[in-house]
């Protein structure tokens, strides 16, 4: 459990700063949704008062072609967790195709 995580939610921290290439397209809710993927976390970055920076959080695609969401999941996130990106996702009106959204 992540000495940060009052939760007691599992954290991915083996090298919290460990960039490969594909990782360099990622953005902070990418590496957040890898590392740490707590809803009080991830709740920050769709939260902000520019709300065109909050649906490029949600929409940037990953050196992987993958979205926060597909990392979210693939990091064994909490149902809570993933289910609040998919209702982030419809709340600032995302298109429904993820592929169309290479920021």
């Amino acid at each position: 459990v992540c000495a940060g995580c009052e939760t007691g939610e599992q954290c991915n921290q083996d090298s919290l700063i460990d960039f490969d290439n594909e990782e360099k397209s990622s953005n902070a809710l990418h590496i957040a949704c890898e590392k740490c993927p707590r809803l009080d976390i991830l709740s920050i970055f769709t939260s902000l008062a520019d709300i065109e920076l909050s649906r490029r959080c949600l929409t940037m695609l990953d050196g992987y072609d993958n979205l926060p969401l597909h990392v979210a999941v693939d990091s064994v996130a909490s149902l809570n967790t993933v289910k609040f990106l998919i209702s982030e996702w419809k709340r600032l009106g995302l298109n429904k195709s993820c592929l169309t959204c290479k920021n």
